[in-house]
Order: structure tokens, then C-alpha cells, then sequence
């Protein structure tokens, strides 16, 4: 499907707004991703406010992590990531409700114990008081808005017990930070997302990959699950689009895949993880063909666990790993009897989850 810049796909105040406040279970997040570099270093950057009860209850989360990455030679056949410290690990549970939200005719304003979204429709806005991370971040679409199953509210079965919906805007993010005391000026690309889930039961999800990236002719955002639901019975689910920028088209994915390559060996997880990955996604205008590579240490978004006492489907013994990758990408658009679009610049995050017996 094609989308015209006449049916474009616009941000409204009402996408903006938490649901489910009402429910006992429920889950809402504004969420800034940004890539960017300093001083000629690759960076990316998280700034995020989470409401509700899923994944354990509301939180701030601000993560940042430094390229390159180090890849030490274990042995002759297995190469592992050594690990550097993140500039920025932060995780603020709220422990009470600080939770607060003002509607106004033209924007909507959330706070959270010591960061603040100020967001609109044609831009968002967020803002932190820590102390290791102040300042705040602008997010402007660089295209149509992206709807998690492509239609405005609809509520996506992601896996069985499972259900999202919400809006991801491919970006320009710019704005001044203070970090550990130094200045920072943004001036990168990222997305800025606001969902909202009222059933999750995240251990039916077995694979996930969520995927933004950010080129200088093209934007694309995809979810690409593979679960299991109740019978132990495989399930699948996909979204995503391409927003081409100098012919203004909105593409929605047909057809998404993943190929995971060159694995490392990850040692705080006990687990190895895809260097690079292949992405492939088909749509009515063409192909888009993607390597990603992986651009600096992980920044996990919960403990790597074992859990050895766990029985799923007559299986005892799960391991759990779920983390964001940052990504540098390469890849083309092969249109459809017009010349293939050679991309450049591509910038991006992978958000990985994985789900898998012990033996």
C-alpha cells in the first residue's frame, strides 16, 4: 500500500494521550531514541518516561552508550565483546504514584519524579532534572506518523496475551544536554514513540526484533515477533513501513525478514548475540535490503536471567535476554521498474528480545 502526501498520516493531540489509566494492568510510555555522534564518536541515546504496571511498575529510563565497540579473540573460534561502562545507566523506578498529566487545548504535559514530555503534534518535547543527565530534547517527524498494525488505533495481537498499539515517529531530535557536568549539543536523528499495551504476558514473545532506522533518502520503522501461544504452538506477527523522503511515499511492509550473522559472545549474559543482522522488507513499490552492524555495547533493558525453575510447555529451565543494540546500517531501495535508491548515513537501534530453553 501507498500512501500520498494528500492521505498523509499526521500526529493528532488525542495520539498523544496515556489510556487505560482506569485499569489495574496497563502500560504507557513517551519515548525518545536518538542517535548522534561527539567529538567524532558514534552515540546513542535513550530518554524515556514509562507509566503503569507491566515489566514491574512506572519508571525514568535514561541510557547512553559510546561507540566503537571492542571485539576480543577468546579463542581460534569464538570472538566476545569486551564491555565498557555506559556513560549514562539509569533506571528510576517509582516506587509511589508521581505520575501526573495536564491536557491543554494544543499539547499534553506528563511528569514523572525528574523528567517532564511536554509533546504536540508537530513536535514533542522532553525534559530531565537529574543530576547526571539534564537538559532536554526536541523531536520532529521527518515523515508520516507510523501506526503499529498501519491503522490509527488499532490494537495489534503481538502474541497470544499480548496486545499494543500506539504511534512511532521517525525523527530529527536536536536540543542541549548536560552530562556528568559536560555540555552536549544534539543534532541527530532517532524516533519518538508513545504506546500503550493492556495485556502483556512477555515470556510468550520468544524472538523480537523492533527496529528504527534513519537515512538520509529513506526512514523505516518494523516489529518482527516470533511466540508461542498457549498450546506451545508457534505464532508470528509483523509491522512496519518505509517513508521515502525526496518522492514523499509512505509504504507500509508486506513482508519482514531477519537473519541474524557473525555471532559474538556476550559474558554478562552467557549468551551469544548477532554482530550483524540482514533485513529485508518487501513492500508494493519495491524492496528495501538492509545490513545492520552492531555499533556499541548493549544496554540491557533487564537482567539477563536464568530462570532455571520455570516450566513452559513441558520444558524446565528458560533463559531471558532483552537489550538495545545500537545499529549503523547500510542498504539500498530496489524500486520497482525505477532505479534502485543507494542509501547512506543509516543510524538506528535494534531492540532485542530473546526467549529460549536452557538445553
Amino acid at each position: 500500500m501507498v500512501i500520498s502526501s494528500t492521505e498523509r498520516y499526521f500526529i493528532e493531540l488525542e495520539d498523544l494521550k496515556p489510556r487505560y489509566l482506569d485499569r489495574p494492568e496497563r502500560w504507557n510510555d513517551w519515548y525518545f531514541g536518538v542517535n548522534f555522534t561527539d567529538n567524532g564518536t558514534e552515540c546513542s541515546l535513550v530518554m524515556a518516561l514509562f507509566e503503569g504496571t507491566f515489566m514491574g511498575q512506572g519508571a525514568n529510563r535514561m541510557k547512553l552508550s559510546k561507540g566503537p565497540i571492542s571485539l576480543k579473540q577468546y579463542d581460534k573460534y569464538v570472538k566476545y565483546l569486551e564491555k565498557k561502562p555506559h556513560e549514562i545507566d539509569i533506571v528510576n523506578v517509582q516506587k509511589s504514584n508521581n505520575f501526573t498529566i495536564k491536557e491543554e487545548q494544543d499539547k499534553i504535559t506528563i511528569t514523572q519524579d525528574d523528567l517532564t514530555v511536554i509533546a504536540e503534534p508537530k513536535e514533542q518535547k522532553i525534559i530531565s532534572r537529574n543530576e547526571k543527565i539534564s537538559g532536554e530534547l526536541i523531536a520532529r517527524p521527518r515523515g508520516p506518523v507510523n501506526w503499529w498494525g498501519h491503522t490509527r488505533n488499532e490494537l495489534c495481537s503481538v502474541a497470544e496475551d499480548c496486545m499494543v498499539d500506539g504511534i512511532e515517529s521517525l525523527s530529527t531530535i536536536t536540543g542541549n544536554l548536560t552530562i556528568n557536568g559536560k555540555e552536549i549539543e544534539i543534532d541527530g536523528v532517532g524516533l519518538f514513540e508513545h504506546v500503550w499495551i493492556p495485556k502483556l504476558r512477555i515470556m510468550k514473545i520468544r524472538i523480537q526484533d523492533w527496529i528504527y532506522a534513519n537515512f538520509d533518502q529513506l526512514c523505516t520503522y518494523l516489529c518482527h515477533v516470533e511466540s508461542s501461544n498457549n498450546n506451545g504452538c508457534p505464532d508470528h506477527f509483523e509491522t512496519g513501513a518505509i517513508y521515502l523522503i525526496e518522492e514523499d511515499e509512505y509504504l507500509h511492509a508486506k513482508k519482514i525478514t531477519c537473519h541474524p550473522e557473525n555471532w559474538v559472545f556476550l559474558k554478562e549474559a552467557c549468551r551469544f548475540i548477532p554482530l550483524h543482522q540482514k533485513i529485508r522488507i518487501t513492500t508494493d513499490k519495491g524492496t528495501l535490503k538492509l545490513k545492520t552492524t552492531l555499533s556499541t555495547y548493549p544496554q540491557f533493558l533487564g537482567h539477563p536471567r536464568r530462570i532455571e525453575e520455570l516450566t513452559l510447555h513441558n520444558i524446565t529451565g528458560w533463559s531471558f535476554l532483552f537489550y538495545d543494540a545500537p545499529i549503523t546500517i547500510e542498504g539500498k531501495f530496489i524500486r520497482k521498474n525505477a532505479p534502485t535508491i543507494k542509501l547512506t548515513n543509516g543510524k538506528g537501534l535494534n531492540e532485542q528480545q530473546r526467549v529460549f530453553p536452557l538445553y
